[in-house]
């Protein structure tokens, strides 16, 4: 017998190939020598492939977080984002239920416990875009700033100014080569009156728009 994972949904057809609910069993069995039990997962797609909103990562995430409290709770947590980090470069990112600051590629979380609420909308132009097809066009990445517990912004316009100065999403140009309808709803979403900031929400093709209050 082996574990079972149906996934019905809307979107649950473009599914292909081993499911990352699979792997993060995998990966769990592999770090911790602890032979996983058989499961009946059910996971309802209704988040698009392809559109960067961190689904699937944010599924794996749930299963790891479950093996860790049933099988080893006293794993450090230092431990279990590791073990994301093998699943997927965001996985760590959804260990924990907030916000969070994250750099290199996924291993460093500096998870917060206060983030303003900001006025958002969301785009997704219905296209898919693997993530797989954009690291493989190589990509340059920009300087990070550190987050360090002093400079991390707390208002929600020092988080808008952060996010608009400080950091940039190096994986845009390559999106916008494989889908050119990204660059058009950026592009629609920067003259939003109020828009203080558009960007892709991850590889694409989802888009959002950041506004402040005022």
């Amino acid at each position: 017998m082996t574990t079972e994972v149906s996934v019905p949904g809307e979107y649950a057809g473009a599914l292909k190939g081993d499911n990352i609910l699979l792997k993060a069993l995998n990966c769990f069995s592999s770090h911790t020598q602890i032979t996983v039990p058989l499961l009946k997962i059910h996971l309802e797609k209704k988040i698009p492939i392809g559109a960067g909103m961190g689904g699937g990562s944010s599924d794996a995430a749930a299963i790891l977080c479950f093996l860790q409290e049933q099988k080893c709770p006293e794993m450090r947590k230092e431990m279990l984002i590791s073990i994301a980090l093998g699943v997927g470069a965001d996985v760590p990112f959804f260990i924990e239920k907030k916000a969070a600051f994250v750099s290199g590629i996924g291993e460093n979380v500096a998870y917060l416990d206060s983030f303003p609420s900001i006025p958002a909308i969301m785009v997704y132009p219905n296209v898919s875009v693997i993530t797989q097809h954009i690291f493989k066009r190589g990509f340059s990445v920009f300087s990070e700033r550190s987050i360090v517990a002093e400079n991390i912004p707390r208002t929600l316009d020092e988080v808008l100014d952060f996010l608009k100065h400080e950091t940039s999403n190096d994986l845009t140009y390559n999106a916008v080569k494989e889908a050119p309808v990204i660059a058009e709803v950026l592009w629609t979403l920067q003259r939003l009156p109020g828009c203080r900031l558009a960007r892709m929400t991850g590889s694409g093709a989802a888009c959002m728009a950041l506004f402040s209050l005022s």
